[in-house]
């Protein structure tokens, strides 16, 4: 996968992420990642699966776990319509 106007690849201090925007149906699919250092190499696949655009979250958001760097962040799935 290639970066482009929706997609966008990062790597820093070990962590990878693969950020898309505006996910449609044409993104379902299997995804491999293959991971490379000097110890060696690792394969992961992931099922990705857009089903449709989910609707607003229930409150309240409760967060917990907080640290300098980042936090948890909880919250009701939305409600079914």
């Amino acid at each position: 996968m290639k970066e482009n106007s929706r997609t966008k690849l990062t790597n820093l201090l070990g962590e990878a992420e693969l950020l898309t925007n505006d996910a449609t149906i044409k993104d379902t699919g299997i995804y491999t990642c293959i991971l490379k250092n000097s110890f060696g190499k690792e394969k992961v696949t992931i099922k990705v699966n857009v089903t449709d655009k989910p609707s607003k979250p229930e409150g309240p958001i409760q967060v917990s776990d907080i640290k300098t760097d980042g936090c948890t962040l909880a919250w009701k799935p939305p409600k079914v319509t």
